[in-house]
């Protein structure tokens, strides 16, 4: 099986520090951002297969971040879960309404972030692999 790649976008180094540290150990590959403008760079660069991403960062943050991503469309089998320490009200339902796949509030258990990534991974695969439905056609066929 071939080894999996995450992205951290995180404008917090130590928590990338941490995030990575802990992926790694759990045999994931691991690319890094400090931001969104980053973070979109390394995704159109290196084609991770999910990505962890911090709700509040400069330039553009988590919600900019995936509003972006999921208007390409070679992007939107790619898993994005939000992180974040700072959640008003709402924003979680909002998040999942936007696209992202999962959300984590910090501090993130590490038990917690393994397995919810690999369910993302696991959904993931199967949406790709799964029949695409048939086009309707250009002219609608009418019993006359």
């Amino acid at each position: 099986m071939k080894r999996r790649t995450i992205l951290i976008v995180d404008d917090d180094e130590f928590i990338r520090t941490i995030l990575s540290d802990c992926l790694t150990s759990h045999g994931y590959r691991v690319i890094l951002a400090k931001d969104g403008v980053e973070a979109f760079n390394e995704l159109t660069l290196h084609r991770p297969d999910l990505v962890l991403v911090d709700k509040v960062m400069p330039n553009f943050d988590g919600f900019e971040f995936c509003s972006l991503v999921n208007r390409i469309r070679k992007f939107h089998f790619v898993p994005i879960i939000l992180i974040s320490g700072q959640m008003k009200p709402g924003d979680e339902e909002e998040a999942m309404l936007m696209g992202f796949s999962d959300f984590m509030p910090k501090p993130i258990d590490e038990e917690t972030l393994v397995r919810r990534i690999r369910w993302a991974l696991v959904f993931s695969d199967r949406m790709r692999s799964a029949p695409r439905p048939v086009p309707p056609t250009a002219a609608p066929f009418h019993d006359r």
